[in-house]
Formats: structure tokens, sequence, C-alpha cells
């Protein structure tokens, strides 16, 4: 049985408030670095590993442990405290980046990247204490400033990336990483008061980790049917991978203090941002996987714009800077007439960005128009999804209800990030030594991002217009528009 305790804290003045909110931002623009800077090396690695779909788990790596770290770091942080918890993800992923700067080989490479990926809870846990320290009235401006930075800290990554490869190495680009994520321990430690918000309770270590396997196996086996084609191992390992995940839910379901609630996901309203999260998760957020190489790979590919890695994070960033305007912008309005809105737009952009770059990728220009656009949707998404979460969940378990969106974008992510590494994998040409995908691989890639977007407007238009809060778990049930649903035992 779980027992929560909630006590406000004390008025803040302007400038404490803002300090804090500076240290949030720095966390979050540290993880969100590490997650968008490998994409500037993409074609590097092309170049030096020639195998696109183990270079695929440099991605999938990094979005999978996100996954797990989001759903166990977040309930660790609403049990044990919120600043405590983010300080020690940030020292791991410190640790990651010396790991990754220092190998000679892809297999250690993809190590680093994986304990990088353990400030996949940061965004939860930066919500949580924003609930915690601020008024009401105060909270959904705060969510978007840094639901915003997210988006800043992916653009320092592509520019910075840039930069780094072009006139150094990729290794550079995991100094660069342990760099900042330093800064953000320091910034947390020194700044964000202690969690004075707990919710007591029992630890759902095998709920937490259980889904890891399952989706190891599932993500495996997509990468060798891609590389070997369909055979009995590959079957063997995707009925495996079902199976384990079959069970996760199952134990998940029935377990009194679960990890990662998967009831919460009766409430109507989270129930389908988490959907439209994983959808834009699946496609529209590993814009950077796509269009970045297709950027930098040679003109002789036939569909490759040979510019620099430089220029390609420097082709991105007008992009972040409108996420990072609309973020803020989103969270004021949301603040004021509800987040529903909101999310449709950024659908909807999305739809429109995809359509447009599977016409027209023949041109810089064009790319970085659909760019903008695309950077847009995601920027106003990210900062829509956790305050339409917010405006249902109980106050002590914000963390861990924000955190099952987080899985659920890292999840799709890492799974997106692998389907598509098999797409651009399926039709290739060698060029300047380098094995790249070709036109028609990066098409059906773009068909197929776009298909999802769609998926993703429609479901927002099923969004509630008002929401109806969920029930803390210690009373039993939980309430969507029909009612009461109770807990599954």
């Amino acid at each position: 049985m779980t027992h929560s305790s909630t006590v406000t804290s004390p008025g803040l003045s302007r400038g404490r408030a803002a300090a804090i909110v500076a240290a949030l931002v720095v966390a979050e623009i540290a993880t969100s670095f590490e997650a968008s800077m490998i994409y500037a090396a993409l074609a590097s690695f092309y170049k030096a590993f020639r195998d696109p779909i183990a270079i695929g788990w440099l991605v999938t790596g990094f979005m999978l442990v996100a996954s797990v770290s989001a759903g166990i770091f977040a309930r660790l942080g609403d049990i044990y405290g919120r600043k405590r918890i983010l300080v020690i993800a940030l020292c791991l992923a410190f640790c990651g980046s010396v790991v990754s700067a220092t190998a000679t080989n892809l297999e250690w490479i993809i190590f680093g990247r994986a304990l990088q990926g353990l400030t996949g809870a940061t965004l939860p846990l930066c919500f949580g204490m924003v609930r915690e320290y601020f008024p009401t009235r105060s909270v959904p401006l705060n969510i978007g400033i840094v639901a915003a930075s997210a988006t800043a800290g992916g653009a320092f990554g592509l520019v910075i990336g840039g930069l780094l490869v072009d006139h150094g190495s990729w290794q550079l680009l995991f100094a660069a990483s342990a760099f900042v994520a330093a800064a953000a321990v320091v910034a947390i430690a020194f700044v964000v008061p202690r969690s004075r918000q707990f919710t007591p309770g029992r630890v759902d270590w095998i709920g937490g980790v259980l889904f890891a396997p399952g989706l190891c196996l599932l993500l495996y086996a997509l990468g060798e049917t891609g590389e070997h084609g369909w055979g009995a191992q590959q079957i063997g390992m995707l009925a495996l991978g079902l199976a384990v995940l079959l069970g996760w839910v199952i134990f998940e379901v029935k377990v009194d203090n679960p990890m990662i609630d998967l009831r919460m996901l009766l409430n109507r309203q989270i129930g389908l941002t988490v959907v439209i999260l994983g959808l834009l998760g699946l496609g529209a957020m590993n814009m950077g996987q796509l269009i970045m190489v297709m950027l930098q790979q040679p003109i002789a590919t036939g569909v490759g714009l040979g510019v620099s890695a430089t220029l390609a994070g420097v082709l991105h960033a007008p992009g972040s800077v409108v996420g990072v305007i609309a973020g803020p912008l989103c969270g004021w309005y949301a603040g004021r007439r509800g987040s529903r809105g909101v999310i449709i737009l950024a659908t909807a952009c999305a739809v429109t960005a995809w359509a447009g770059v599977t016409i027209a990728h023949d041109s810089i220009w064009s790319v970085t128009v659909w760019m903008l656009l695309n950077s847009f949707a995601i920027g106003v998404a990210l900062a829509a999804a956790p305050n339409l979460i917010v405006e249902a969940a109980p106050a002590a378990r914000t963390s861990e209800a924000t955190g099952l969106a987080q899985i659920a974008r890292k999840i799709t992510m890492a799974s997106g990030a692998q389907i598509l590494a098999i797409g651009l994998a399926s039709s290739t040409v060698e060029v300047e030594g380098g094995v790249f995908p070709t036109e028609d691989a990066y098409v059906i890639s773009y068909l197929g991002v776009t298909a999802l977007c769609v998926l993703a407007f429609l479901v927002a238009l099923c969004l509630p217009r008002r929401a109806s809060m969920v029930h803390d778990v210690r009373s039993g049930s939980y309430v969507d528009g029909a009612g009461l649903m109770p807990k599954m035992s």
C-alpha cells in the first residue's frame, strides 16, 4: 500500500525561482545534447565502420536504456527525492561519455552510449520538481520552459557536434558531452533545493527492468531480419521478446506498487497523450537519423546533398530556435486554455513537414524548410504533452506519470531508430569508400514517418476537451471519461 505525503515549498523569491528553473534547464540541455550529438557523426561512423545496422545501435542503445531509466529513476525520484536521483543519473552519464571517448571499437562506443542513456528520466524528474517547488499558476509556463530546453540541447548537440567532427574527431563529441554532464551535476547539486515531496513505498525492481530484455530481443530480431531475412532464429527471438513483454504487462497490472504503473493509461487523457508521443517517437522525433545523414552523404549517391557536418547542424539550428520559443509560449497558452488544441496543432504540422520532405528533398533549402516545420511540431508537442499529463495526474506521482510518457517516447524512438536503420539499409550504394542509403531507401522511410504522423493527428483529435483526475493508486481507482476503473488484481 502506498502512502503519500506532500510538503508545500515555502514561497520562493523571483531570483531564487529563476535560478532553479535555470538549473533544471542546464540538466535537460545536457541530456538532449547527449541524445542529439551522435547524429552529427553518423556519416563518419558509416565511413569508419561500414555497418548501417550496427551503427544504428548508437541511437537505439541510448534510447533503450533511456526508456528503462525513465521509468525506474522517475519512480525512485518520487520515493527518495528527485534531486538526489537526478544527480546520480547525470554522474553515470558522465562516466558513459568518458567510456565512449576513450573506446577504440564500436562495441565499447555503444556501451558508453548506453550509460549516457541513464539520463532518460531527466525530464520527468524536472517536471516533478517544477510541480513541487512552484505555485500552480506558474507550473505550465515553467514546464514549457524546461521542455523547450530539450530542443535547445538538441540544437547545441548538432551544431557543436558538427564543428567537432569537421575540425577534430568523433571522440571529441564524447569529451564535450562529459563536460556538459559535469556542468549539470554542479548546477543541480548547488542550486536546486532538496526534495521534500515523497511517496514512500517498495521498489518494484522486477517490473522496472523486465520489459528491457523483451524489447532488446525484439529490436535485435528486427536488426537480424533486416540483414539476413526471416529465419527460424529471427522468428524465435521475436516470439520470445513478445512473450517477455506480455509477461511484464501481466506482472505490472497485478503488483500493488508497480514501478511503471500501466493503470494510469486507463485515464483517457493520459493514455491518448502517451499514444501520441509514441507515434511521434517512432517517426518524427528520429528526424536526425534520416535528414542529417542525407544532408552529409556524397552527392554521387544520387540523393545526398554533400554538406559538411557543421553546415548540417547549422541548417537544423533555425528549427531548434523555433522549438525553443514555441515551448514556453505553448506552456503559457496551456495554463489559460488547456493543451488539447496545442498538441493538435503540433501533429498537424508534423504531417505537413514529413509529407513535404517525402515530395521535395532534392535541395538544401527545401529540406531546411521541412526540418524547421518538424522542429516546431516536436517543440510544441514536448511542451503540450507533459501539461496534458500533469492536468490529470496526482501531484505526488507527477514524475512517475510523466515518466510513463517518457518511457513510451524513448521506447518508440529506440524502436523507430532500429526500424529506420533497417529501412536505410534496405537499399545501399558504395561511394567514396563508404556505404550509404539510396533514394528508394529514403523515400520508403519518409512515407512511413508521414503515415505515423497522420495517426498521431487522428489520436490527438480524440483527446477529451476537459481533463478528469486520476485517483492516487492508494485509492485503488482511476478515473476516465466513463467513470471509475478498478485496480486490476
